[in-house]
């Protein structure tokens, strides 16, 4: 190409890209016209506002969307093809470039795809619901056609913060009555299942836990043996007829959970006071039926959840500084929400045994932890509520509706939900009486002892607010009262009322209770549902 052609050829290009400067001006002006402004509310919407400069007649105007990052503004535009042009004529580069550079400015411009989302001729703002967490938006405003048009924002739309899980707060309603709804019932089965012959769980059901990964209940048989099995649950009946009752299971047969060791914390009859499954272990107590002399110190352990895997018992532990006439009965878990508060997971605590002024005259509860078991010695036990000899619930020779001789507690149960802790037993709602069965007119017992004649199925219910009141020093805890006590009518239940024990599910929201010798010597288990609003 000769030198004049090639001058020809800039002086073409130059004049050109002054004709695309002069083209291209109103609308890098535009901006200036139009001016949009964005607000995020959250990863819910974005709120657009925009101003028109009062010189300009709005016939139309248009807000304008693009979810694509590559994008060039109108002003923007204009500039990167102005300088396109003329940038390869200053540098004296061949002609064909600033045409590249122009289609390349084009494209990134199209590829911003914007679509039009509104058609607004009077307002100047707009709600944009449309958008997802975590992407960023571009906007403009596109006003007469295109002939004002505002550069376009860009908003990042923020992903949603997790929101983190609250901290319980303590709270929950006190139980009453009508929270306690009859689920239904089931028989245990007949048989040895391992133990004596003509034993298995007949005088037995004693010291229930729930086991939540086979829904099943651990408990023990025969009250010479003391030795404890796994049933499962079968379907809940409700009804006044044994005959239509389901029978459990036996999932695991009738072994000593203590491997033995249930005879070196004392002298006499050893009783297992209650079976708890905490974590991937079975935790159990042991208590002294008569201990006259006040010896027995150790009585906590723990086992395999696989009842006859030998070698897998720890124990006996001490828990408390003191004896074991308070801590050597049941147990309940402490629900998640409570457990910084009462500073421990689990409850324990023991009522009304032979030997009274070893234990507790009323419902006891120590806060403790089974992890402590082999690790701390004796293992901390907070008291939460007792009632020692000279501040008894009632008095021992009472007629009351709190506590005398007669009374027992079987078990505590502490529902998810509420702020109530409930101690389910027996007592004697009548006149109180020492002698024969004969002489205190009670048929249910010939032996002589205490009588209180009829006997009932009780709850006594703690608000756990006054239990923690207890736990601060603010008060003893023998000045703590049950906020209500009330009659549990159990179907099957004969006039002795005698419960052997209690286990909880808070999954289902079921409190099971074993009634003993309601099915000929076999106990039987009825389920109450906690029904909170």
């Amino acid at each position: 190409m000769t030198r004049s052609r090639k001058a020809s050829r800039g002086v073409a290009c130059r004049a050109l890209a002054l004709l695309l400067g002069v083209l291209i001006a109103p609308f890098a002006r535009a901006a200036d016209e139009v001016t949009i402004t964005a607000a995020v509310f959250g990863p819910d919407g974005v709120e657009l506002t925009w101003i028109v400069d009062g010189a300009v007649t709005v016939t139309t105007q248009h807000l304008e969307k693009s979810a694509d990052a590559a994008f060039v503004p109108a002003s923007g535009l204009a500039v990167v093809i102005t300088l396109a042009l003329l940038l390869p004529v200053i540098l004296r580069r061949r002609p064909r470039a600033p045409w590249l550079a122009v289609l390349i400015a084009l494209a990134a411009t199209a590829a911003g795809a914007f679509r039009i989302i509104a058609l607004l001729p009077g307002d100047r703002s707009y709600l944009d619901a449309d958008v997802q967490a975590g992407q960023t938006y571009y906007y403009r405003v596109n006003v007469n056609g295109g002939a004002f048009m505002s550069n376009a924002v860009a908003v990042a739309v923020p992903a949603p913060t997790p929101t983190p899980s609250p901290t319980p707060q303590p709270g929950g309603i006190l139980i009453q009555p009508s929270n306690l709804v009859i689920a239904g019932s089931f028989r245990i089965p007949a048989g040895d299942f391992g133990s004596p012959q003509w034993s298995g769980f007949t005088y037995g059901g004693t010291a229930l836990a729930y086991h939540a990964a086979n829904d099943s209940l651990f408990l023990v048989g025969h009250a010479w043996y003391q030795l404890a099995a796994e049933i499962s649950i079968p379907p809940l009946v409700v009804g006044a007829d044994l005959d239509d009752l389901a029978t459990a299971a036996v999932l695991q047969e009738l072994v000593d959970p203590t491997e033995g060791l249930i005879g070196t914390v004392d002298e006499g009859s050893i009783l297992i006071g209650d079976l708890l499954v905490h974590g991937s272990r079975l935790v159990g107590t042991v208590y002294t039926y008569y201990d006259a002399d006040g010896a027995q110190t150790l009585t906590g352990f723990t086992h395999s959840l696989t009842l006859g895997q030998a070698g897998t018992v720890q124990g006996m532990f001490q828990i408390g500084a003191g004896g074991a006439g308070m801590v050597s009965g049941y147990m309940t878990d402490v629900p998640p929400e409570w457990q910084e508060q009462l500073g421990a997971p689990a409850l324990v605590g023991q009522c009304c045994i032979p030997i009274i002024s070893r234990t507790s005259y009323g419902p006891a509860a120590f806060a403790f932890d089974p992890a402590d078991f082999g690790a701390i010695a004796p293992v901390p036990a907070t008291p939460l509520v007792y009632y020692p000899p000279e501040h008894p619930l009632a008095a021992w020779d009472a007629t009351s509706p709190l506590f005398n001789g007669t009374t027992q507690v079987a078990g505590v149960v502490f529902p998810v939900g509420s702020r109530s802790v409930l101690f389910v037993g027996r007592h004697g709602i009548g006149t109180f009486c020492y002698g024969t069965g004969e002489e205190c007119a009670d048929p249910t017992d010939d032996s002589k002892g205490t009588h209180a004649y009829p006997y009932v199925s009780q709850v006594w219910a703690y608000d756990v607010n006054e239990l923690l009141a207890v736990r601060s020093g603010a008060v003893q805890p023998w000045e703590v009262m049950p906020y209500a006590t009330w009659e549990l009518a159990l179907p099957f239940a004969n006039d002795s009322h005698v419960l052997g024990g209690v286990a909880y599910d808070p999954q289902t929201q079921r409190i099971y209770v074993s009634q003993r010798n309601t099915d000929g010597d076999l106990p039987t288990v009825t389920a109450l549902r906690v029904v909170l609003p």
